[in-house]
C-alpha cells in the first residue's frame, strides 16, 4: 500500500538559536520526491516589536529530496520583550508543516529559549 499519495513529499522548517535583524530560516525535503513551488511565512508574536511582525515568501526553484535551502525572513526585528515565532513551510506536492518558538528579543538580538 501507498504510505502518502503518489508524488508527495514531506518538509521540515527550523531556525537557528541565536540571530539579528534577520531571520535565517531552514528549509528541508525530507521526503523521497522533488517539492515544487515551497512557500513559507514567520509570523512574531508578543513583545514590543518597532519594525517586523509577518514575512512570506517562495523559493525561485524546486527542492530536490534530502536538499536543505536557507531563506531569509526579510523581517528586520527591533524590540524588546517575550515573543513566539510561528514557522510555516508548504509546496504543491507537500502538506503544511508549522512550529511555534518562544524566544526573547533585545533591540535586534533575539535568543530562542531551550527546548523552542
Amino acid at each position: 500500500p501507498l504510505m502518502e499519495p503518489y508524488g508527495m513529499t514531506k518538509l521540515e522548517i527550523y531556525i537557528g538559536k541565536y540571530w539579528y535583524y534577520r531571520l535565517p530560516i531552514s528549509i528541508m525535503n525530507v521526503g523521497n520526491n522533488t517539492a515544487f513551488n515551497v512557500q513559507w511565512s514567520v509570523t512574531i508574536d508578543g513583545g514590543f516589536i518597532l519594525f517586523g511582525r509577518e514575512s512570506s515568501n517562495g523559493i525561485s526553484r524546486p527542492l530536490l529530496p534530502g536538499e536543505e535551502v536557507t531563506v531569509s525572513s526579510g523581517l528586520i526585528l527591533f524590540g524588546f520583550g517575550k515573543i513566539k515565532i510561528m514557522l510555516a513551510a508548504w509546496a504543491d506536492n507537500a502538506p503544511m508543516v508549522s512550529g511555534t518558538i518562544s524566544g526573547f528579543l533585545f533591540l535586534f538580538f533575539i535568543k530562542i529559549n531551550p527546548g523552542g
